[in-house]
């Protein structure tokens, strides 16, 4: 039971490392957002294009006044 809690765990850190490379290694502007619009994570490019930052992360996306129109 323990070396395949183990085995999970290596495959769930292995996951997460490659999640972590590819969003900060994209050149894409990408805010993710939890089921309540709360800031989960976001890209190097979105720092650069709009007005958010990593320390944002957990605020409510409707906390901002983004720089792009969206529908309502």
């Amino acid at each position: 039971m323990n070396d395949e809690l183990a085995d999970k765990n290596r495959d769930v850190s292995s996951l997460y490392s490659d999640l972590n490379n590819f969003v900060n290694s994209t050149k894409i502007g990408i805010i993710m957002v939890d089921n309540n619009l709360k800031i989960r994570r976001v890209t190097p490019m979105i720092e650069r294009v709009m007005n958010v930052l990593t320390s944002d992360v957990g605020r409510s996306i409707s906390d901002f006044k983004l720089s792009i129109d969206v529908p309502t």
